[in-house]
């Protein structure tokens, strides 16, 4: 209690002394002192610190602002990129929907930067789902994803697969609010009617509605992590409660599920496979091996170059899981990598020896190159292509393009 007491001391300190130097330092030189001072606390209250100032900067409608500070703490703050970057750009998007967006209910005045792409959308995650708790109406949700698309689609290349995704956990959020507490822990409950609108979405592609579905058992994994609303995690048999759904779910269920995998499998890759191959069938054994994989690279990515331990074990792998396990750390280097800058520990991992020595460069380079789109403009994406060995730049630049106009998912 001590500690708290001087941390919110501490806290209001700090965002009066910024006000008061406002007019001494430029912008940037004030966030890198707060960032300094926030450094000097102890792991979560590194983050509430940060947080104080992208808030601040929110309740100003300068999302630019807000995301420069969380790319700057992603950058200097160990704990902070090691302990979820994706919850934390989350939670952003959680303050913008609260602080900013309700002042105004127009989505026309809000900023979405390009860093809000950052750790896997996770910014536009959470504004959505408050967006769409708050009216868990199909024909508004087909509004807003179709708005977002137009305005930003063409420098974030997944921001209306993500607008759909998003849609799901407000779906399910909605739909928690109706569940009696008897009703606890009854899968079907929680995600009926969720899906039943996901699939009501006239204007989503296959791949979308997809996606919102992954929306609604996403929020409902989250909960079994968290053993809330009676809901717990299987360790044991984790797709249990997959095998027991209508074949509509099954998919997105798995996916869902299989993000929590990195744990089960103390983040070894090997044991990872062993416990994909659980799943009812091939492919979707292959579906929770590279979410795993993936879910890997999120927990490890702060440490060291992120991936080493996990390629150790991608190489004893056979051909059946080799290739996607090579993919899948790309992938994962990409959402929780450091923001508008993910690409550089893709390309780092791609020329790692071992990738060639096991004939997956080719592969490593493809997943980096198809991935562009999904976070950066075309200007970027062509200064980053000329960053491939030669020998593959051609094909960067034409995955890349393919990848971006391709339907998304």
């Amino acid at each position: 209690m001590l500690r708290n007491k001087q941390y919110f001391f501490f806290a209001v300190v700090l965002i009066v002394a910024t006000i008061t130097l406002g007019s001494m330092y430029t912008p940037q030189v004030l966030v890198e002192m707060h960032i300094s001072s926030c450094a000097e606390m102890q792991d979560n209250l590194q983050v509430e610190c940060v947080f104080e100032m992208i808030e601040e900067y929110v309740r100003r409608g300068d999302m630019d602002g807000a995301m420069h500070v969380f790319s700057r703490a992603y950058e200097r703050l160990y704990f902070f990129a090691s302990t979820g970057c994706h919850r934390y750009a989350h939670r952003v998007g959680d303050v913008a929907y609260y602080e900013h967006y309700l002042a105004t209910r127009d989505l026309e005045t809000m900023e979405f930067p390009q860093e809000t792409t950052a750790c896997g959308y996770g910014f536009f995650h959470g504004f959505l789902e408050h967006l769409v708790q708050d009216r868990p109406s199909p024909p508004f949700v087909t509004e807003v994803c179709e708005h977002l698309h137009e305005r930003l689609g063409d420098t974030m290349g997944d921001v209306r697969l993500i607008c759909y995704h998003g849609s799901g956990h407000g779906f399910t959020l909605a739909q928690a609010e109706e569940i009696s507490l008897q009703e606890w822990g009854v899968m079907r409950r929680f995600v009926d009617t969720p899906v039943l609108q996901c699939e009501s979405l006239d204007q989503a592609t296959e791949s979308e509605v997809e996606e919102c579905k992954q929306g609604v058992f996403n929020v409902i994994v989250d909960w079994m992590e968290q053993k809330q609303y009676g809901f717990a995690y299987n360790t044991e048999r984790p797709f249990e409660p997959c095998d027991e759904l209508p074949a509509g779910y099954i998919h997105a269920c798995y996916y869902e599920m299989a993000q929590k995998l990195d744990s089960v499998s103390g983040r070894d890759p090997v044991l990872l496979a062993q416990i994909a191959r659980m799943a009812r069938t091939e492919e979707l054994a292959r579906v929770a091996f590279g979410v795993g994989i993936a879910g890997v690279i999120q927990q490890t990515i702060a440490n060291d170059q992120g991936y080493e331990k996990t390629l150790d074990g991608c190489v004893e792998l056979d051909d059946t899981f080799l290739p996607m396990c090579i993919e899948s750390v790309a992938h994962g280097l990409f959402e929780h990598g450091s923001p508008q800058r993910e690409y550089e520990k893709a390309l780092e991992f791609c020329a790692e020896t071992r990738v060639d020595e096991h004939g997956v460069e080719e592969t490593c380079y493809r997943a980096v190159a198809t991935r562009l789109p999904r976070f950066y403009d075309e200007a970027t994406i062509s200064a980053i292509c000329r960053e491939f060995p030669r020998d593959f730049q051609a094909s960067c630049e034409s995955l890349s393009k393919s990848a971006g106009s391709a339907p998304r998912g």
